[in-house]
Parts: structure tokens; C-alpha cells; sequence
């Protein structure tokens, strides 16, 4: 689907925005991100905003720029500059698997083995970060819960884009 394609369909910038708000108040949300409360409404609504706008969105709600304005690659994840971890803890890599394969399975959403892969690494990778280096597993495990939920929300924005396509 192109650029163009995607911004006539239900699933343009405005769906992408609502996504990443969640059920978070219009003007909490753009609070939190940064932007003006009656810009994030008109965008909303349909209004194409500027790259500046678009830019900000993506900095404040930490999501891919590339995913925010076209809709291409995954919204969460590694970002080009960031690096991953030295070394790989096992144990986080297996809990975050275990994860992925059960929210998938539970919601009946189809990824590749590569994107079983890629979300996982991409979660490790976040969750190493966020935990000290050389961290009790209890501390890795902990965030367990914002894995969970933020993979959901990802499966369910896969199955509905796969609902969309039927």
C-alpha cells in the first residue's frame, strides 16, 4: 500500500494516532507528548499536519517516525541509532518469548519466525535498557507486565491491519 494509499484508508495517520494514545485523554496525551491539545484534535479529524508536528509526536510518545508517517515498520522498537545490548540475558530473552508466542497464539495473530524473532530481540533490547546492566532477574522480570502489554497492543494492531486487508 502506498503512502497516499494509506492516508485514505482507515488506517492513516489518524488511526496510527489513536493507537499510540490508547485511552488516554486527547489533551492528556498531547500534555504528555508536547504538542498542542487543538493541533492533536485537528490531526485527528483528518487535517494534514506539519513534518515538525509529526516529528514531535514521534519524540514525545517515543514510536518510529517511519512507522508514525507511513505506517511502514513496527511502532515500538530499536530505533536506527540505538544500539543493542553487548551480551544477551538469556533468561529475559526466554520470559520475553514465552510472551510473545502467548499473546500471539491467544489472539490468533500470524508472524513470521523472523517476526517472532525481531519482537522479541526488539523487547529484550528495551527491557535491557531499562533495567541496570547486571540486574537481578527479579528487576528484568518486574516489567514483565509492560512487555505483556505493550506486545498485545502490537498483535492487535497486526490483526487488525491483517482484518482490514480481507
Amino acid at each position: 500500500m502506498t503512502v497516499d494509499e494509506q492516508k485514505n484508508t482507515e488506517w492513516g495517520l489518524p488511526s496510527r494516532l489513536t493507537f499510540i494514545k490508547g485511552d488516554e485523554s486527547t489533551r492528556s496525551f498531547a500534555n504528555r507528548i508536547g504538542v498542542k491539545d487543538s493541533s492533536l484534535r485537528s490531526v485527528l479529524k483528518g487535517t494534514r499536519p506539519s513534518i515538525d508536528f509529526v516529528i514531535a509526536v514521534a519524540e514525545g510518545a517515543n514510536v518510529s517516525l517511519e512507522w508514525l508517517a507511513t505506517g511502514a515498520g513496527r511502532p515500538y522498537g530499536n530505533k536506527p541509532e540505538e544500539k543493542a545490548p553487548k551480551h544477551i540475558n538469556r533468561e529475559l530473552f526466554d520470559m520475553i518469548a514465552e510472551c510473545v508466542e502467548r499473546v500471539h497464539s491467544e489472539l490468533k495473530v500470524q508472524l513470521s519466525a523472523g517476526g517472532v524473532s525481531a519482537t522479541v530481540i526488539d523487547y529484550h533490547d528495551m527491557v535491557f535498557e531499562m533495567a541496570s546492566m547486571d540486574a537481578p532477574i527479579e528487576e528484568y522480570a518486574s516489567l514483565m507486565p509492560w512487555v505483556e502489554y505493550m506486545v498485545r497492543k502490537e498483535a492487535e494492531y497486526h490483526l487488525l491491519c491483517q482484518q482490514s486487508k480481507d
